[in-house]
């Protein structure tokens, strides 16, 4: 029972802490992939030419764009591109995100 308090306080401390459309940065390992984006990787091409981009301006094309419980909703080519070639350093690794606003959409 009270875990399923602190989880509550927790969700809450969240959504007031973060606001839709402004940019946070986030640590790469306190965000939540679903099985969904795990079980179906990005096109090949795609994620080239995103990674691509990264390469040549240093930040990803696409946002990061997460729920109030730091579920992925968006942009899991430009989380693999910085786990993969940016969480080597050893680093606690903050990565650039928006949530989504109120209404469960993007901003």
């Amino acid at each position: 029972m009270k875990r399923q308090i602190f989880q509550k306080i927790n969700q809450v401390k969240c959504f007031v802490k973060y606001r839709s459309g402004k940019i946070y940065n986030i640590p790469l390992h306190k965000i939540q992939i679903q099985k969904n984006f795990i079980s179906c990787p990005p096109n090949h091409n795609k994620f080239l030419r995103k990674l691509h981009f990264w390469q040549g301006h240093g930040y990803c094309e696409s946002k990061i764009i997460l729920d109030r419980n730091l579920n992925l909703i968006d942009g899991y080519t430009s989380y693999l591109i910085y786990k993969n070639y940016l969480s080597d350093s050893g680093r606690d690794l903050k990565v650039p995100v928006m949530f989504e606003n109120d209404f469960g959409t993007k901003t």
